[in-house]
């Protein structure tokens, strides 16, 4: 069976109690991934005055460890602030980075350039994400290009042509 995919933007009490319910009571019927604009876990929100007067650290109110996301398979994406949401695609985006230099946001898109030095062919792809994602949206009829955003952070844009009827994913008729 598929899982459903379900996105929570927000890392705060109420939704993670609702997620330890889900996973409680049908631990394989989703695909969760929780976005969290802060640094931590799940935390204790009631607690946080003892930990800003210095009587308690934030591990001493964390809720939910990393290790408890690990354990029911639910991606965790800390230090996400999530910026736009097209519930008709199904795209979530979040974006904390940099973006890209201007002679870099065409560039990307060529076989095997990367511009994270830190990543290698050891430490996951190949540098065809990109290359592949352009080719397939091309072969849709759509454009695909990216463009620093003014607030920070990079966006990648996807246009069909008006005449392009878009269905989302598992919605086909």
């Amino acid at each position: 069976m598929k899982k459903m995919k379900l996105v929570m933007v927000g890392n705060g009490m109420a939704g993670v109690r609702t997620i330890e319910e889900l996973v409680k009571i049908a631990p394989d019927l989703y695909d969760i991934s929780v976005f969290g604009a802060e640094p931590h876990p799940n935390y204790n929100r009631i607690l946080l005055s003892p930990v800003l007067a210095g009587e308690q650290t934030v591990n001493d109110i964390i809720l939910n460890p990393l290790s408890w996301y690990a354990e029911h398979h639910i991606r965790l994406y800390l230090n996400r602030k999530v910026v736009q949401i097209d519930r008709q695609r199904r795209v979530v985006v979040a974006d904390d980075g940099p973006g890209l230099a201007e002679d870099q946001l065409e560039a990307v898109f060529d076989p095997f350039v990367r511009v994270e030095t830190s990543r290698s062919r050891e430490t996951g792809g190949a540098g065809l994400g990109l290359t592949i994602a352009r080719a397939l949206a091309e072969k849709d009829g759509a454009r695909l290009w990216l463009r620093n955003r003014v607030e920070g952070g990079l966006e990648a844009v996807v246009q069909w042509p008006a005449s392009a009827q878009v269905t989302p994913p598992g919605r086909a008729g």
